[in-house]
Order: structure tokens, then sequence, then C-alpha cells
């Protein structure tokens, strides 16, 4: 069944990032800056019904389902002095099965794989995987 989507990505960002094969979620996922300046919260997470962000000063900003699948996004209009950086917010979100979860986002820490890394998994001769891959 195909679902309909709302979301602001071009479709050859969206159906990658649903099929779990986009190249660079680090671009499009977390607190990303648009091309006309606003910030966008961009979270995918198969399985919720509900997300918000919890900012640091208490503030709390439900996101909108975008798509069926998991995806959720908004603008968010951050408060002056409030950095985008992991600390500044968790996101909370409600299951399906009705627990909410508190969580800091994966997406607001820098990827942690350098691109000799990804180089060498992707010839599979990376002597080292288990530093890397945790």
């Amino acid at each position: 069944m195909k679902r309909s989507s709302t979301s602001l990505l071009p479709p050859d960002d969206l159906h990658p990032l649903l099929e779990c094969r986009h190249c660079d979620p680090h671009r499009i996922l977390g607190l990303r800056w648009d091309s006309s300046g606003t910030c966008v919260a961009r979270v995918f997470f198969p399985g919720a019904a509900s997300v918000s962000l919890c900012l640091q000063n208490g503030e709390k900003v439900p996101l909108i389902m975008a798509h069926g699948d998991g995806l959720f996004e908004s603008p968010v209009n951050l408060p002056e002095g409030l950095p985008a950086g992991p600390s500044s917010y968790l996101l909370e979100i409600l299951l399906r099965d009705g627990r909410k979860i508190l969580v800091h986002d994966p997406y607001a820490f820098a990827p942690s794989l350098g691109d000799v890394d990804l180089y060498l998994l992707g010839q599979g001769t990376h002597m080292e995987a288990y530093r890397v891959l945790g």
C-alpha cells in the first residue's frame, strides 16, 4: 500500500529515506536549515504515533506527521540563544502502543564514520571495523 506524503523533502531524498537506503541521512534528519534560512526539524521513527521536540528551555514543539511510514517534520523557531546542538533538545516519541519514550536525536550528533572508514568498509578491507561500528 502506497502512503501519501506531505513532506517538504524532494522525492529524490524522501523515497530512499523511507526505504532505509539514503546515502546521507545526516544531511536531512535532525535540525537543519533549508535554503530559505528556516530551521526544520525532521525525524524518521517508524512505529511512532507522534513526535515532539523538547527544547532545553522547557518548550515542547510537536512535529507534523509528513508520511505514514514514520517521517515527522516541522519548521521550528528556535528561541534566541538556544544552540541547535545535541544538548539543546530531546525527542519525545509516542509509540503506537501508547508508550512514551524520551531520547536524544541521533542526527543531532556528527556522523561517526569518516570517508576513509566508509571506503574501507565498502571494499571489505577495514581491519578495525569493530572500533568504528561499536
